[in-house]
């Protein structure tokens, strides 16, 4: 039997507890009798779910979670306190409906587990004196994770992000001094790793580090504090800072994370290497296929995005404008700005390739490093630059963005000449932004398997240098976007909030009807 490093030890530990602990509850819920929904209003709600996520365009893993936190907060924000007691029933029709779980799925036992960690949050939610932005934060984003964990448990995830941990964290001593406190550090460390290694949200995050730290809900003083701290972190530039770095070299637990939940009986691999290192590289095929049809579905999706918005743009904005200013709508700007980004979109999509044979290789030495040899981790803290290569770094920032003013002087003078005015000019530019920054999202699933850098050929060396500054406006855009997403502003409000309401009424009335039944 090969000799597992102490990382591979406490790693195989978390996992067999994590098992023991998903046995006991089989065992508590194995005779309960099951939840059943019926199909009332079931294309409605999966169609219009279907609308909003690609609006939203959030990463698909994360969007079971955002569905529950949309349900959650216009629930609380109403405050009929009758209502919200009795809401687990109603959020698992919601969510059976809008074809999150499968019917049947959720127990006798689940729906009081859930019942009560409702309750528990609503309590909290009232008695927590900050505003309603501050509330989400802190109660309804961690109370929608612990939800998404009571249908699909979510530990195995956190199991490998605690591992990464633990090996980058032997080095980042030296990091210690750039915070105000050993415990910020690494709670900084911690943060960056789920965020970029397992693509946790805020939410998780916080449910993970309450429990980690054992701060209890029951105590407001405490709970505030702790969180305060968390969102210092989660703001800070220190944290970004380490989580590029972290994602660099962190390929090989994204995918160990793979072969986690594919259920491999590690604790049986990981005996032997030659077994772990042919099971590894069967994983790193899988993935790659995988990451194929994630980008080519992301494609398609960004595609969508860009259509929705911009046509609700185009009738919000543009052609209110035209009419006004000009008395008719300026088709060919119109058109241009409908259609251009998506083709674009779908242009970068083919500069989009797949990581070259020798990454298998290096992926493989790299997580072999981890579980059976006892070398220190790469430094994944600050890098200190040499005044050398900050002189090189100024004079190609300077040529960049002469050639970035030459390229953005030559489109607008191109489209002028098309008819655009000022309003189809600047709208042009933001979804030209925007589909560069979507591509660049998609190439960033590559990049996350590569080992460094990856290679740059001819063909990405052309595209980054024509993108990589439409990128940067697209990704302070989508940062705005994100904050303040009016689409999904509009949906929620004209949309949601009175469709999912009016079939509550509805299902409310068919119980009615059949206690009707039931008395005659």
């Amino acid at each position: 039997m090969t000799e597992i490093t102490r990382y591979g030890e406490n790693f195989l530990e978390k996992l067999a507890n994590l098992e023991a602990l998903r046995k006991q509850e089989e065992l508590i819920r194995a005779d309960k009798s099951t939840f059943h929904v019926d199909g009332v209003g079931k294309a409605i709600s999966l169609g219009y779910e279907q609308l909003r996520n690609a609006a939203e365009y959030t990463d698909g893993n994360a969007l079971f979670q955002k569905a529950i936190t949309r349900f959650l907060s216009r629930l609380f924000l109403l405050g009929d306190e009758e209502r919200i007691l009795g809401s687990a029933e109603e959020l698992v029709v919601e969510l059976t409906l809008s074809g999150y779980i499968e019917n049947d799925f959720v127990n006798e036992a689940m729906m009081q587990d859930l019942s009560d960690l409702i309750n528990v949050h609503w309590n909290l939610y009232k008695d927590m004196n900050v505003g309603v932005k501050t509330k989400k934060a802190w109660i309804i984003e961690p109370l929608a994770s612990r939800i998404e964990d009571l249908f699909y448990p979510y530990n195995k995830k956190m199991a490998v992000a605690q591992l990464a941990y633990e090996y980058f964290a032997t080095t980042f001593k030296e990091e210690v001094k750039y915070f105000d406190s050993i415990k910020e550090a690494h709670l900084t460390l911690f943060v960056a790793i789920a965020k970029s290694l397992i693509k946790a949200t805020d939410g998780t995050i916080r449910v993970d580090l309450l429990s980690r730290y054992r701060v209890s809900l029951k105590n407001k003083e405490s709970y505030a504090k702790f969180n305060q701290e968390l969102d210092k972190i989660f703001a800070s530039s220190e944290c970004l800072e380490i989580e590029k770095n972290v994602s660099r070299k962190g390929a090989k637990f994204r995918i160990l994370l793979r072969m986690v939940e594919e259920d491999k009986d590690l604790s049986s691999i990981l005996k032997s290497k030659d077994k772990f290192k042919s099971e590894y590289e069967n994983t790193i095929k899988t993935t790659y296929l995988g990451i194929d049809r994630l980008v080519k579905n992301g494609v398609i999706k960004s595609v969508v995005f860009l259509l929705i918005t911009k046509t609700i743009i185009g009738v919000a904005i543009e052609v209110p404008y035209d009419l006004f200013f000009y008395d008719h709508i300026m088709w060919l700007p119109l058109i241009i700005n409908l259609l251009f980004p998506p083709i674009y979109m779908i242009l970068l999509s083919f500069t989009l390739t797949m990581p070259k044979s020798y990454n298998y290789k290096n992926l493989t030495d790299e997580i072999i490093k981890v579980f059976y040899k006892k070398e220190s981790s790469l430094l994944i803290g600050r890098k200190n630059k040499s005044r050398g290569s900050e002189t090189l770094n100024f004079i190609f920032n300077i040529f960049y963005w002469i050639f970035f003013v030459i390229t953005i002087y030559w489109c607008i003078w191109l489209l002028l000449k098309l008819g655009f005015n000022i309003v189809a000019l600047g709208i042009f530019f933001i979804f030209i932004s925007t589909a560069s920054f979507l591509g660049f999202r998609l190439s960033r699933y590559i990049r996350e398997v590569e080992v460094g850098y990856g290679e740059i050929d001819a063909k990405t060396l052309i595209r980054d240098f024509l993108y990589m500054p439409f990128v940067m406006v697209g990704s302070w855009i989508s940062d705005k976007y994100s904050r303040f997403n009016i689409v999904s502003i509009i949906l929620d409000l004209l949309i949601e909030l009175p469709l999912k309401n009016i079939l509550y009424l509805i299902r409310q009335w068919g119980i009615f009807i059949s206690s009707k039944k039931d008395q005659m």
